[in-house]
């Protein structure tokens, strides 16, 4: 292997894939959810991330998920999507567990939003835009719900039974600076998780201050990879990404990223 080679690979992409488990505690957690689990992708921004695409798969299988999120960027704003590898890896995700995705800033402005849904539809990979859908078991309901990029949790597409009803309210976003706007002042409406990708993790993490710069909020970006705490008895979750990007910076001491949430009975 050349010094080139090995800085790459060693160094600057990192990998193999940094699998990170959050165990999110619900206080009214059913017993029939107990040990749910959930696969968070977001930012493989294909075809950059081809290369790793069956090892990816590969892991996530393993994990036995019971859902898989994607949010957003999943294909490169220059590419084609008919030629990226999307159908396929949309394809081999919906087999592993249900799968559910949102848009990100790079699908919004690539021109190809409707190839971009006829493959998610012939996937059977369910578009979340603006939607929610219910995950029930034994009577018991967990909402997940989904945001286009940059828009605000609006009541117009929320405020519905089904929502008021569930036990476990899961949002989807893109972008993870934003997430004051995303509480309604109705808590029977607040979402207890909010998952969110966009900054990959800062491109560069530097050591106990975390990710360098995101072209959103400049250097140090304050929501940039791991849990957080909201101010709204909530917790957001951001990913990293997958995407092995050298764009518009190399990733550095950031191997790509794959958030599992677990939840679990407790305060």
């Amino acid at each position: 292997m050349s010094i080139k080679s090995y800085v790459r690979r060693k160094i600057v992409e990192l990998n193999p894939l940094d699998i990170e488990l959050f165990t999110v505690k619900a206080p009214n957690l059913p017993s029939s959810f107990e040990g749910f689990k959930m696969v968070h992708i977001s930012d493989t921004h294909l075809p950059r991330m081809a290369t790793m695409g069956s090892y990816l798969v590969y892991e996530i299988r393993k994990l036995e998920p019971d859902l898989i999120f994607m949010t957003g960027d999943i294909v490169d704003r220059p590419a084609t999507v008919k030629t990226s590898g999307m159908k396929q890896l949309c394809k081999k995700l919906a087999k592993i567990a249900p799968t559910y995705a949102i848009s990100g800033n790079h699908e919004a402005t690539s021109g190809q939003m409707e190839d971009w849904y006829k493959v998610l539809q012939d996937t059977n990979v369910t578009l979340v835009d603006n939607r929610h859908f219910i995950i029930e078991k034994e009577g018991d309901k967990l909402a997940i719900i989904g945001l286009e990029d940059n828009l605000p949790y609006r009541t117009e597409f929320i405020d519905h039974p089904q929502i008021r009803d569930s036990f476990f309210r899961v949002l989807l976003v893109h972008r993870p600076q934003h997430w004051e706007n995303h509480y309604p002042k109705d808590k029977a409406l607040a979402p207890h998780l909010i998952l969110a990708g966009h900054v990959h993790g800062g491109q560069v993490r530097i050591p106990f201050l975390g990710g360098l710069f995101s072209p959103d909020t400049g250097f140090f970006p304050k929501y940039s990879s791991g849990m957080y705490r909201t101010a709204i008895e909530g917790k957001l979750i951001v990913s990293r990404g997958l995407a092995s990007a050298t764009h518009p910076a190399p990733r550095i001491n950031n191997r790509p990223h794959l958030p599992v949430i677990v939840l679990t009975t407790g305060n």
